[in-house]
């Protein structure tokens, strides 16, 4: 889901929200010679992302988001991630 504010002549922001239901029917394993690494992911997470996408003008532009998981036996995650772009 997208939707636009602000004014064109100034700085535009593109909020977003984001709803994925990630299903894995296989476990995810990792070997090297005789050693094994299982990720302790559930069949079934659901993760919901909030932020935006910026338009600052004179060549930046900036995003960020956050996001948050659940999951089956307690699995919790959250997360984020920020960053800024300039082109010439």
């Amino acid at each position: 889901m997208f939707g636009n504010a602000g004014n064109v002549a100034y700085n535009l922001v593109q909020p977003f929200v984001i709803l994925n239901w990630w299903r894995n029917d296989q476990r995810n394993n990792l070997s090297m010679d005789s050693a094994e690494v299982t990720l302790g992911w559930p069949r079934d997470r659901y993760e919901a992302k909030l932020g935006a996408q910026l338009q600052l003008g004179g060549g930046w532009t900036g995003w960020g988001h956050a996001t948050w998981q659940a999951g089956s036996d307690g699995f919790r995650d959250v997360g984020g991630q920020v960053g800024v772009n300039y082109r010439w």
